[in-house]
């Protein structure tokens, strides 16, 4: 799905606009629920739903990897 959002949080509310509930799904207060990690084109990132997009980001949310 395409959004315009400026950020990943504003990707999040743009999703849940059009897939109610789903916002509960992904984010808990201010950040992502834990054992979700989010990646923006092809890499994960670390500074969470503030974190900037650009025109043709392509934004993930995945579970995260653990152990080794």
């Amino acid at each position: 799905m395409e959004v315009s959002a400026r950020t990943a949080g504003e990707a999040v509310d743009e999703l849940e606009v059009a897939y109610p509930g789903i916002k509960a799904r992904l984010v808990e207060g201010e950040g992502l629920r834990p054992g979700l990690a989010l990646y923006i084109d092809g890499g994960e990132v670390d500074t969470g739903l503030r974190t900037k997009l650009q025109a043709q980001s392509k934004v993930y949310f995945l579970a995260a990897q653990s152990g080794g």
